[in-house]
């Protein structure tokens, strides 16, 4: 998520860098997840009976009965203090884990830390390839973000090893993470009058709030493009413009003229196409690459139609409380993908292949 997410950049690469040069990195590495046993459950299996949160003027408030923006800010409270508590679930089972062992072995804890996160640093090699195979994304020397990379390789390193024996530990302790995920608010959203892919009456609906210059929305973008192409009868994807910088708007506002000329998909998928060298003047670039009318294109990001459109996403954003992207519903409710490949794509295929 473009805002959300550079609080998952390592701390000691967060602090180090300039913001610039930290968002940069996290464009291209993301957040890494320990996957242990994250039950779905909460979305789609029978309804649990909601708490009451608080009371006013003589009645009791569950979370969907809250104000829509103050409902999802709740949940997203709520979400986050679990996948913490997940996280510290999984630390206690490694910790628990290396104790025995080291009475077992009669050596010290310490020890057998040692043997499963061995304190090995990447090679200059292992750096350097980094670099490179994202260099038209770290639009800085290699020697000026070294220290930077070199930190985050050895960070992702630890977090695959501890994959790597939480997985172990599932299979050969029995380990499970068995607190209930937070359930999301149900909400009606306003999609009428926005692009979207699929049948009017399709039995799923998943809307995405995205802004053209996040590389996580153009991969959730991806995801449910590719789903809605299998599934076309029961599939619904909406998508909703959320910029969330001055250069990303001006991206919406030409999508918005687009989609006057019945054009909005070809120029979206374009424009996530070339997401790495967008700047300047290539915006209208690609639109009369793609074939849009240009005197048409000019007469409308002349006009206010377009600033209304965009407009009335923000205004719908803002409703839902968000503040970062993607931002991805399916038939009303949040969803929170570990990532936005795999993991989005099993959410949504749980619920349409439920009969």
């Amino acid at each position: 998520m473009k805002l959300i997410v550079l609080m998952g950049l390592p701390g000691f690469i967060a602090q180090r860098m300039s913001r610039k040069a930290a968002l940069v990195l996290l464009l291209l590495i993301g957040c890494t997840a320990i996957p242990f046993d994250v039950t779905l459950a909460g979305f789609w299996s029978s309804e649990p009976k909601m708490p009451v949160l608080m009371e006013f003027a003589g009645k009791k408030y569950t979370q969907d009965e809250l104000p829509v923006g103050q409902a999802q800010q709740f949940y997203d409270i709520a979400f986050s203090a679990w996948e913490k508590q997940q996280q510290a679930l999984a630390d206690a089972a490694i910790e628990l884990y290396m104790q025995q062992l080291a009475a077992r072995e009669k050596v010290e804890r310490e020890e057998i830390e040692k043997r499963f996160f061995p304190d090995v640093p990447p090679t200059d090699e292992d750096i350097e390839l980094f670099y490179n195979d994202n260099k038209e994304r770290i639009p800085y020397p290699l020697e000026q973000v070294r220290t930077q990379i070199t930190e985050y390789l050895t960070n992702n390193r630890r977090e695959r090893r501890k994959q790597e024996l939480i997985a172990t530990l599932a299979h050969t302790e029995g380990f499970r993470a068995v607190m209930p995920e937070p359930v999301a608010p149900k909400t009606i959203l306003k999609t009428e009058g926005f692009p979207y892919k699929g049948k009017p009456d399709a039995r799923v609906t998943v809307v995405e709030f995205g802004d053209f210059l996040c590389a996580h929305c153009k991969t959730a973008a991806e995801t449910l493009g590719d789903l809605q192409r299998e599934y076309p009868d029961d599939l619904r994807v909406v998508f909703i413009e959320f910029p969330l910088s001055k250069a990303s708007r001006r991206i919406s506002l030409v999508a918005a003229c687009a989609m006057e000329q019945g054009r909005y998909w070809d120029f979206h998928q374009a424009v996530f196409d070339q997401q790495a060298r967008l700047e300047g003047d290539t915006v209208k670039e690609i639109a009369e690459a793609i074939g849009l009318d240009m005197e048409k294109l000019n007469a409308c990001l002349d006009s206010d139609r377009p600033e209304w459109f965009v407009s009335r996403a923000e205004a719908e954003a803002k409703r839902l409380g968000l503040s970062a992207t993607p931002m991805i519903f399916m038939n009303g409710q949040r969803i929170q993908p570990p990532n936005h490949e795999d993991s989005l794509r099993s959410m949504v295929e749980a619920v349409l292949k439920k009969k």
